[in-house]
């Protein structure tokens, strides 16, 4: 009987250690996604922005040269 109690406390060990590990995996695996995904929603952001001056630069440009057509013409 003693020697069952022993086996049983160090399976219980052995349970314990294997939950901490595996939540511990699962807490980084979660934290490690949240992060990736605020990444990647600030480099979007920022390419939208960048889009954005570019296509407002581009009307710009041709509004200017469709006056100075229009002048010229």
């Amino acid at each position: 009987m003693e020697l069952r109690l022993k086996i049983g406390s160090r399976h219980n060990g052995f349970v314990l250690l294997e939950t901490i590990i595996a939540v511990t995996l699962l807490s980084a695996g979660l934290i490690s996604g949240i992060g990736i995904e605020t990444l990647m929603k600030k480099h979007e952001s920022r390419r939208i922005n960048e889009i954005k001056q570019a296509r407002a630069m581009y009307e710009l440009d041709r509004i200017q040269t469709h006056q100075t057509q229009l002048l010229a013409g």
